[in-house]
């Protein structure tokens, strides 16, 4: 039994890239490839030349015209100055879709977030109308205070 599988074994000698290649299928066939390509090719000249009416088909074929059709994105047309012109609501509902079906570039969308951020750190500078209250209540108690202490 050993003898059998000593028979069976086979040296292949020293292991290199090339017999790693070729054993994992790896071997380049390009010119195998190309040469079958011209085969084909020239069967196909052949059957060509023998019926011209499949010829004239294949040309026609060829030379068909395929019209490809654009999508309509009813992309959204606003200029800065209308995007300033709009209420904050107004432009949210373009931001979420609701005032607008369609598409909307991506520039479109940060000048709109833009207009509507800086609306809101315009909001928020202001002072609360109290302030205003407290500061008249202020002016009126410093005034008493005065007066009171001149007399």
């Amino acid at each position: 039994m050993a003898e059998e599988n000593e028979k069976s074994v086979t040296k292949l000698g020293s292991l290199t890239i090339e017999l790693i290649e070729q054993a994992a299928g790896k071997v380049d066939n390009t010119q195998n490839i190309e040469i079958n390509d011209q085969i084909y090719l020239k069967k196909v000249d052949d059957f060509l030349k023998i019926n011209q009416e499949y010829n004239d088909l294949a040309f026609k074929k060829a030379m068909e015209t395929k019209v490809v059709t654009i999508p309509d994105f009813n992309f959204l047309k606003i200029t800065t100055a209308q995007i300033k012109e709009l209420k904050t609501e107004e432009l949210l509902n373009l931001l979420s879709g609701e005032a607008h079906k369609g598409a909307i570039h991506e520039t479109t969308i940060q000048l709109i977030s833009n207009e509507i951020l800086s609306r809101q750190i315009k909001e928020a500078a202001k002072p609360h109308w109290n302030v205003y209250v407290i500061l008249v209540l202020t002016f009126v108690a410093a005034v008493t205070g005065v007066v009171s202490i001149l007399k």
